[in-house]
């Protein structure tokens, strides 16, 4: 589906609504984009891009679905920010902006909705073994000297597995996590401890 299509979200959640009763447990906003630049080698387009999925695409779905976990009385929403939400990252000006507001706009809803028994947070991952990264690799003249740059800030010393970023997601979905809203839970292997 095009995530950054109102209507198109809307269909999603009408759907998912129609096929479960009325009901949606969790929502996952994980859909998101990348760019290398800082605010001089970004265009408005690449920002635009990075808006439109980043943050109106959490943006609309959630606008969709909220309504059915505030009639529930319950629900977790889950949106993926990123380290860079939560810290300035050199050549990525659109990124950190749009993660950046993906965390702002989890802690506002939490504190509108939290009275409500729906529960809002971000994880907020470190480099994580995706395509997604794959694909940021392809744009620097040398990809292998890069991947050893981005792995080096790590205390671990290597990526995340989607696997160990799916287990933060399970645990802010679960009634482990019953008074856990408004966070920005960073998995991210150490990288933050040393900056």
């Amino acid at each position: 589906m095009d995530i950054t299509s109102e209507a198109a979200c809307r269909a999603l959640a009408e759907r998912v609504l129609a096929e479960n009763g009325n009901r949606c447990d969790v929502l996952v906003n994980n859909a998101g984009v990348g760019h290398v630049g800082s605010i001089l080698t970004t265009e408005p387009a690449d920002l635009e891009r990075l808006w439109q999925v980043n943050v109106r695409g959490a943006y609309f779905l959630s606008r969709a679905i909220l309504p059915a976990m505030v009639a529930r009385r319950a629900g977790s929403i889950i949106n993926l920010a990123s380290v860079a939400g939560v810290m300035g990252m050199e050549a990525r000006f659109a990124y950190t902006v749009t993660k950046h507001a993906v965390v702002g706009m989890t802690r506002a809803m939490a504190m509108d909705y939290g009275q409500t028994g729906v529960r809002i947070n971000c994880i907020c991952p470190g480099r994580t073994q995706t395509p997604f990264v794959e694909a940021r690799l392809k744009e620097y003249p040398d990809p292998q000297e890069y991947l050893k740059q981005m792995v080096a800030p790590h205390a671990l010393k290597r990526l995340a597995q989607p696997s160990e970023i799916a287990a933060a997601a399970v645990f802010l979905a679960s009634d482990e996590a019953a008074f856990v809203t408004g966070s920005a839970l960073v998995v991210d292997g150490g990288y933050m401890a040393g900056k």
